[in-house]
């Protein structure tokens, strides 16, 4: 019974591929059958997510046009329950935005993280470390390809260095607590 229901939830995913075309590296996966906004259309049927995430296809097979975006306010993002607290902590609502703009699994978790780079995340609360490398998470993967950093799925200094630099705040490769960072991160969000 499980093996059909896990089938089922894998044919209902939409691959996000990092070149508008199929053959093109799978870089994501969406399956909550959400909202997301494209940018722009390629190869008559991918759109590019708003996010950074990579490529969708926008076959009507696969998706549905719900009409041009609107611009979003402060005020809207609050109306509609999406803005995170600008506190400069990494928590569970921020981490569940940052999946949702970037395309990953919401679960409010930064999965598989290294113990050993702890010490340099006192401002996140919503890492799961562990002394046993696993590959990382897939939020910190898209979010290092957003900012130009290696993509290995692990918070270290490298990363919040590049994170820091992307979001015009200080590069220290600290994230403190709190963390003039974060807030800059969590202020984006809001304005997604």
């Amino acid at each position: 019974m499980q093996g059909a229901q896990e089938r089922e939830q894998q044919a209902a995913a939409l691959s996000i591929r990092q070149a508008p075309d199929a053959d093109s590296r799978i870089a994501g996966t969406i399956r909550d059958q959400g909202s997301y906004t494209v940018t722009e259309i390629q190869n008559t049927s991918w759109g590019r997510l708003l996010s950074g995430a990579g490529w969708i296809n926008c076959h009507t097979a696969y998706c549905r046009y719900a009409g041009p975006a609107k611009e979003k306010s402060a005020e809207t993002a609050k109306s509609s329950g999406k803005t995170v607290t600008e506190d400069g902590i990494w928590g569970e609502s921020l981490t569940r935005r940052l999946q949702e703009l970037f395309g990953t699994p919401q679960d409010g978790k930064i999965s598989n993280q290294l113990a050993a780079n702890r010490k340099f995340c006192d401002g996140i609360t919503a890492a799961e470390w562990d002394n046993t490398p696993k590959g990382g998470s897939a939020l910190v993967k898209e979010m290092q390809k957003w900012a130009s950093a290696g993509m290995d799925g692990y918070i270290g200094p490298q990363t919040i260095r590049a994170w820091q630099k992307k979001l015009g705040t200080p590069i220290d490769g600290t994230v403190s607590s709190p963390s003039a960072m974060v807030k800059k991160l969590q202020k984006w969000c809001n304005q997604k």
